[in-house]
């Protein structure tokens, strides 16, 4: 691998030119295009499996995306969904589907492999780590601002894979976990804290370099040869002068003369290394993730108004098997399996309830709980009441439904307000509780179906998204011999585009 850093800093840009501009924008694309929809769905019992699906059309994401510094815009998006389904008897551990080789970040080492695939030398990593950082984030709000969680997006990992952006402080922090971790130990890699700007500095090549994920630069010395530090930048602000900051889109010139006010003498140094969340998806029987490139306007964060403008919403969901002695709760005290109508159900006894856990590797920003709960008589009660777990305290609980008999009641919720993502602690975890109470007989009160919703961010950029033409799909998991796994992806194909 040869990067040049004049090649990679004096690149020029030329806006794309808009594929269509007819009809109203969808939520998560800037166009629509006339289009046909397909599906592809496989049935895997092995735990690693490499499978083969064609796309048609004429534009896919990587044709119809721009990366600017404080959005992605994307042209026509083609990519609709991705569901990994778990309908076997038994869990399904640490399950991953990759497209062609690409967005295997769910580790610290895992980014890393990406990173310096084909790199040889210690400058070169330089660079790469620099380039995989930039061309994988955007700069945006902050999340968690002004609490003890605001460094929630300085993990490698959460960055890539969950949030997709954030700001300067972020990227710095993110940067230097990955130089550590790439072998930059002797001094340490630090986050150096302008007046008003934060970023990493990394020694190699015998010198200490400034390397921007954030604005999209670094500053050449006098010959061109190498990154210089930011004391090499506070003494000679012409270094900074000559570079584009705020890429890839150049904003002008006049963007060199800001970046190179920030720097000083007192600037601050400190080490802020993350060793790294490991992301892994674990399915109940029952369970599936449906990862989506689209956004339903649901953000965690406590600025909610300061809406993040490119994130995906996908769906963690479980259907409980309501047939079975538990019916898959973590608690169950008082419930019995039963037949209800002639179908499956959990019924009380007298009072009972059921208690389910809802964990993700991806925070929570929202949910929805649908049932369906059979009455005998005016003087049967049933109740779902929700809370999230909150690490050392005891969270307050939400009932969000009640009802008496007698009949069929269908219930349909938002869990948003009990999950309430808005406030304290990002959620990686949630708690519903479905009591039953059984008044005018044994088992008059029955669950019969039941499916709970989380709400997840995760950052579509990560996303195993298709592309035209063949495209080579992994699955791999860590699970049992009976596993049974149904993977489905959606997408659009159009023949519209110029």
């Amino acid at each position: 691998m040869s990067l040049s850093p004049t090649l990679v800093l004096f690149l020029v840009y030329a806006p794309p030119v808009p594929l269509l501009a007819s009809g109203p924008p969808l939520p998560w694309q800037e166009n629509e295009l006339p289009h046909v929809s397909r599906k592809h769905v496989i049935d895997i019992s092995d735990s690693r499996l490499v499978y083969h699906i064609d796309m048609g059309g004429v534009v896919d994401m990587d044709h119809a995306m721009t990366r600017e510094y404080g959005r992605w815009t994307i042209g026509w998006q083609p990519n609709e969904s991705l569901t990994i389904e778990n309908i076997g008897p038994v869990p399904c551990r640490n399950v991953k589907v990759l497209a062609n080789g690409r967005g295997d970040w769910y580790t610290l080492e895992g980014i890393l492999k990406a990173a310096l695939a084909g790199v040889q030398t210690e400058q070169e990593k330089v660079y790469a780590i620099w380039q995989f950082c930039r061309s994988n984030r955007h700069h945006d709000d902050p999340l968690f601002e002004g609490s003890r969680y605001a460094d929630e997006l300085h993990d490698p990992v959460k960055m890539f894979m969950i949030y997709g952006a954030g700001l300067c402080d972020d990227s710095g922090s993110v940067g230097s976990s990955l130089y550590y971790a790439a072998g930059f130990t002797d001094p340490e890699p630090f986050v150096r804290a302008l007046h008003g700007h934060v970023m990493c500095e990394v020694f190699a090549s015998a010198r200490w370099q400034f390397m921007d994920i954030d604005e999209n630069v670094f500053y050449l010395d006098r010959e061109n040869r190498l990154p210089v530090g930011g004391d090499a930048v506070a003494h000679d602000h012409d270094l900074a002068h000559r570079e584009c900051h705020f890429g890839p889109i150049f904003h002008g010139w006049e963007t060199g003369q800001r970046g190179a006010a920030l720097f000083g003498r007192d600037d601050g140094k400190t080490k802020r290394l993350a060793r790294g969340y490991r992301l892994r998806v674990d399915l109940r029987p029952g369970e599936r993730i449906e990862y989506r490139w689209d956004n339903a306007g649901k953000w965690a964060m406590r600025l909610p108004h300061r809406k993040r403008r490119f994130v995906g919403n996908s769906r963690l969901v479980y259907r409980p098997p309501l047939d079975r002695k538990g019916a898959g709760a973590q608690e169950c005290l008082g419930i019995v399996p039963a037949r209800s109508e002639g179908r499956p159900a959990a019924a009380a006894e007298k009072d009972g309830h059921l208690l389910y856990v809802m964990k993700s590797p991806f925070v929570f920003c929202g949910g929805g709980l649908e049932a369906t709960i059979l009455l005998k008589t005016e003087s049967d009660r049933a109740a779902v009441e929700v809370w999230p777990e909150k690490p050392g305290a005891s969270p307050p609980l939400v009932r969000v439904w009640e009802g008496k008999g007698p009949g069929e009641r269908k219930v349909s919720v938002s869990l948003d307000r009990a999950i309430d993502p808005v406030h304290g602690n990002p959620k990686y975890a949630f708690r519903v509780r479905i009591r039953l109470r059984s008044v005018s007989a044994p088992r008059a009160a029955a669950l019969t179906s039941l499916s709970i919703r989380g709400d997840i961010m995760v950052s579509p950029i990560a996303l195993p998204r298709l592309k035209l033409g063949r495209n080579e799909i992994l699955y791999t998991d860590e699970s049992g011999s009976e596993r049974k796994v149904r993977v489905t992806f959606k997408w659009r194909e159009t023949e519209a585009a110029r």
